[in-house]
């Protein structure tokens, strides 16, 4: 799993640096990070319940300081690897609850195109398409509770 930047200004500007901290973010994946986020999806979720995993297409940052800034500060660095891993990190515990037995994928993923934007209050602006290798399935069904 990772992803890509695929177009926009983010790379017109050579920040390929955020794609590869992302990327090394999640090859550092812990697999206690990834039993946390097994046991957090399923809670206390009965047999028949339903797990949908939906992801925004459009992910915007709206920051106080100049794009660029924020790209290198250590704040938008954590706040945009964050929310990435994130979303794939609950890729991998869906795709491991799926195989474990647990869940029971019943709703396929629509093809869709996902944006970073960073907005700031100064008037510049960034975005970028992004590429992830996600699931085709975006709902669940619980079959077997943890």
């Amino acid at each position: 799993m990772g992803i890509k930047l695929l177009s926009g200004s983010f790379n017109n500007f050579g920040y390929s640096f955020l794609e590869q901290a992302i990327n090394a973010e999640l090859e550092a994946i812990t697999n206690k990070e990834l039993q946390h986020k097994k046991e957090e999806l399923l809670g206390t979720a009965k047999t028949g319940a339903m797990l949908c995993n939906n992801i925004e297409q459009s992910k915007e940052f709206q920051v106080n300081q100049d794009v660029m800034e924020y790209l290198r500060s250590q704040e938008g660095q954590i706040n945009i690897i964050g929310y990435y891993k994130d979303i794939l990190l609950t890729e991998m515990a869906l795709y491991q609850l799926m195989t474990e037995g647990c869940l029971m994928p019943i709703q396929q993923r629509r093809h869709e195109e996902y944006w970073l934007k960073i907005s700031s209050s100064n008037g510049s602006s960034t975005m970028a398409k992004i590429e992830m290798d996600l699931m085709p399935f975006k709902t669940f069904m619980v079959v077997k509770p943890k």
